[in-house]
């Protein structure tokens, strides 16, 4: 049985910004996309809360000592490295969602449910900041509650929750559901499944599941992040722009190979250029498009390296992805592993033992059409059409020692 947790804080970036400058503790808000990401408990005081849009908040705060500032990640990464490293000493299965929380997967710890209280304090005794710790059986209800939910008990806790608290679902099924009468999740999980598919297709199903707690989706482990890197050195010191690009052009063919077999993607590279004298000089650069093809990495390598003031002559070049990601694929693989065909048969055998048997038919189990069937026992041998072409004959597939002209 499967254990997710997840760990969040309420006012982390507040808290994260009164370390650099103490005066913004008292009335701040932090805005991110023209939204409040995070307010003080001064802010709060006015009515600025997290999730308010800026323009509405800057508009109540009129009159006030009160401060916006701009989200940076810089600012916050020393914070949230610190309480991840925590979470490292309970597992090694982490995804972090944003800088202040993340999913843990304590599946194969024994007792997992009774560590909050030791994980709460651990991290409080690193950060400073005291964190909201849900613990249950998926990541669906671990990230809606802030308490220990025993084994079994996912759909009881999800009954009794608004519609609006399915955050996985997507925005439009939520104002339908709503839009249909229905309240709260229990309500919805009481409804057929024939029901939620005549509204909502092949999502109907997956609603179905969801509001009766089930959710497989696993914890990726995203943290610490992976890097990779990897040093060039010249057979002699170069100094023309086309020596230097052979250079760059063998790091984004070795990179490239090994993040496409990994089926990996980086957005930062930073780079440690050797000159004479063993005077080494640094860059680094943030992209907003991730990369992993050599040609994409050519580029990034490229314009990375124009931050260096290239005045002598070149020893070596040193790159270093320091985070690399799952690349986000539009299309999976063709061919599956074992592993995946294993996560298959239990997604599968899940559904049948909740809806019965017959709600899942694989390809090879679905019945030829009676037309189909006919043609090939009449005409033998394998039929190419089962429509009939121009004046209504079936085209047949020629036998292998027939010839024609």
């Amino acid at each position: 049985m499967s254990v997710v947790a997840f760990v969040t804080f309420d006012g982390f970036y507040v808290a994260g910004l009164s370390r650099i400058e103490p005066v913004l503790a008292k009335a701040v808000a932090v805005v991110r996309a023209r939204k409040v990401l995070d307010s003080s408990p001064g802010a709060r005081k006015i009515g600025i809360h997290p999730g308010m849009a800026a323009s509405e908040a800057r508009y109540a705060s009129q009159g006030s000592k009160m401060r916006f500032v701009d989200y940076r990640e810089s600012d916050y990464a020393e914070t949230s490295a610190r309480w991840l490293d925590i979470c490292c000493e309970y597992t090694a299965i982490i995804e972090p969602v944003e800088p202040h929380c993340a999913f843990l997967d304590l599946s194969t710890l024994a007792g997992a449910r009774e560590l909050a209280l030791a994980m709460s304090a651990d991290i409080y005794g690193a950060v400073r900041i005291c964190p909201r710790i849900g613990i249950a059986s998926s990541k669906l209800v671990a990230r809606l509650t802030g308490q220990v939910i025993p084994e079994g008990g996912d759909a009881g806790f999800l009954a009794q929750l608004p519609i609006e608290s399915l955050w996985m679902a997507k925005p439009e099924h939520l104002r339908r559901l709503s839009f249909l009468g229905y309240r709260t999740i229990g309500e919805v999980a009481r409804l057929p499944l024939e029901v939620l598919q005549k509204q909502f297709g092949q999502a109907g199903l997956q609603i179905s599941l969801w509001v009766r707690g089930m959710d497989r989706t696993p914890v990726r482990p995203l943290y610490p992040p992976e890097e990779l890197s990897a040093r060039f050195t010249f057979p002699q010191p170069v100094r023309l722009d086309q020596e230097v690009e052979a250079g760059l052009k063998a790091l984004a063919e070795h990179f490239g190979s090994v993040l496409r077999t990994r089926d990996m993607q980086t957005k930062q590279i930073e780079l440690e250029v050797v000159f004479e004298g063993n005077r080494v000089e640094s860059a680094a650069r943030c992209f907003v498009n991730p990369m992993q093809s050599p040609g994409a990495l050519l580029t990034g390598l490229r314009l990375t390296l124009r931050l260096v003031a290239l005045g002598s002559e070149i020893y070596s070049i040193r790159a270093r992805f320091p985070k690399i990601e799952p690349s986000d694929r539009s299309q999976m693989t063709l061919d599956a592993t074992v592993k995946d065909a294993e996560k298959a048969n239990g997604a599968i055998k899940q559904l049948q033992e909740t809806f019965g048997q017959g709600i899942i038919k694989r390809a090879g189990e679905v019945e030829a059409p009676r037309r189909q069937k006919f043609l090939k026992a009449f005409l033998g041998g394998d039929v190419l059409a089962s429509r009939p072409q121009g004046n209504g004959s079936v085209k047949r597939r020629p036998a292998k020692d027939s010839w024609t002209s």
